[in-house]
């Protein structure tokens, strides 16, 4: 929870601050904000809505708890397993379509991952994709040998309104490519808070009368 690291710790608490470097004009943002960490899902689960499901399920009841806060930020990886080339493409297409340069300006990635991206490439890449993500998709797809799509855990991100502002490679986590994004709770889907709050709500009552011996 930003806040207790905050109070406790400053703007060093927080691990994304080891992989960038935030301006005082955020320290707000981020006392206000629930830091994610990392999440891994293991090979057999990767490509299953459940691990997903129950993972933003978690993040919700979070949120619901701690509604002080208003944001949720962290680091989303971009395997390198991935060639120059892709991780390039996505960059760009994240850029062109999720991109926040307000708080970006903020933002400095302690090893920034250079682009190198022909105008023709990109051009050809974006026009065919029409800012769609699943055809956007579809192209990584093709483009990568080794049936590699676009990370799961960057689309599910990105279909619950995050916003992407800086890239950093992380030399301690094989060199993957980790993009910093955030999301304001306010701008949750519904269809993602909606099942959340009837369960939390539930649970509330439950509390409420067992507590007054109902």
């Amino acid at each position: 929870l930003g806040s207790k690291i905050f109070e406790s710790r400053g703007i060093d608490g927080f691990y994304l601050q080891d992989l960038f470097r935030f301006e005082p004009e955020l320290y707000t943002m981020m006392s206000q904000s629930i830091e994610m960490g990392r999440a891994f899902i293991i090979k057999e689960y990767q490509q299953k809505p459940m691990p997903l499901f129950l993972l933003w399920k978690g993040i919700v009841h979070t949120t619901l708890r701690y509604p002080e806060h208003k944001y949720l930020i962290g680091g989303v990886s971009i395997s390198n397993q991935f060639s120059n080339f892709s991780k390039s493409l996505m960059i760009e297409f994240m850029k062109s379509h999720y991109y926040d340069p307000y708080v970006a300006q903020y933002v400095h990635p302690k090893k920034e991952f250079k682009v190198k991206l022909k105008d023709a490439d990109k051009d050809f890449v974006f026009d065919a994709t029409e800012a769609d993500l699943n055809k956007f998709d579809k192209i990584i797809d093709e483009v990568e040998p080794g049936a590699l799509r676009l990370p799961v855990l960057l689309k599910k991100y990105i279909k619950q309104n995050a916003k992407l502002v800086a890239f950093n490679v992380d030399p301690l986590f094989n060199n993957a490519v980790d993009g910093l994004m955030y999301i304001k709770i306010a701008d949750l889907p519904e269809s993602t808070v909606r099942p959340v709050m009837e369960e939390f709500q539930e649970e509330l009552e439950r509390k409420f009368f067992e507590s007054n011996g109902n």
